[in-house]
C-alpha cells in the first residue's frame, strides 16, 4: 500500500450562500409540482468526482505525505480552463498537503463550464479534508462547516467563491 492510499482525501463539494443558479422546471401530472434542477450543484457533483479522481493519482513520492487536516484554495483559471494562481485561504495539515491540493486541481482539466457568466473572472475554492480514519474526517468536517459558516458571516463585502472540495 503506498503512503497516499493511507490517506483519505476527501473533497465533497460545498454551496457558495450567496451563488443562487436554480432553474425551475415544471414536471407533467395533475400535481403540477415544480422540480428545481439546479445546474450549479450538477456542476459541482461533476468537479468533486474529478477531485476525487485526481486527488488519487497524486504521486505522493514527489511532495511527500500529507497531513491529516483542511486545506482550502483559493484560485482562478486560466484561459485553458485550468486552476491557476493559487492562494492558500487555510491549511490546517502540511505542505505536502497544499501542494497534493494544488497537483490535483491542476489536473482536473478544463472547467470553463462552470455555470457562471465567465467562469475565467471566477474566483473558486477548493475545500479538502485529509483523513487517516473515518472518526478524522467526521471531526474535520465539522470543523469545515464551522469555519464555512464564520467564512459566510464575516465575508460582508469580500470576494464571493464558487466552493467545492470538502
Amino acid at each position: 500500500m503506498t503512503n497516499f492510499s493511507k490517506i483519505a482525501a476527501i473533497p465533497l463539494l460545498a454551496a457558495a450562500a450567496t451563488f443562487s443558479l436554480a432553474v425551475p422546471a415544471t414536471a407533467g401530472g395533475d400535481d403540477n409540482k415544480t422540480i428545481i434542477v439546479t445546474k450549479m450543484s450538477e456542476w459541482k457533483e461533476q468537479a468533486n468526482k474529478k477531485l476525487n479522481r485526481a486527488l488519487t493519482r497524486n504521486p505522493t513520492n514527489r511532495v511527500g505525505v500529507p497531513a491529516e487536516g483542511i486545506v482550502q484554495l483559493g484560485f482562478r483559471l486560466d484561459e485553458k480552463g485550468r486552476a491557476t494562481d493559487f492562494k492558500v485561504l487555510t491549511n490546517t495539515a502540511n505542505r505536502p498537503a497544499v501542494e497534493t491540493a494544488e497537483y490535483a486541481l491542476k489536473r482536473m482539466g478544463d472547467m470553463r463550464d462552470a455555470p457562471v457568466a465567465d467562469a475565467q473572472k471566477a474566483l473558486f475554492r477548493a475545500d479538502i479534508v485529509f483523513a487517516d480514519d473515518l472518526a478524522t474526517r467526521n471531526k474535520l468536517l465539522a470543523e469545515l462547516n464551522q469555519k464555512r459558516s464564520t467564512q459566510v458571516a464575516s465575508n460582508a463585502g469580500g470576494p464571493v467563491y464558487i466552493a467545492f472540495g470538502s
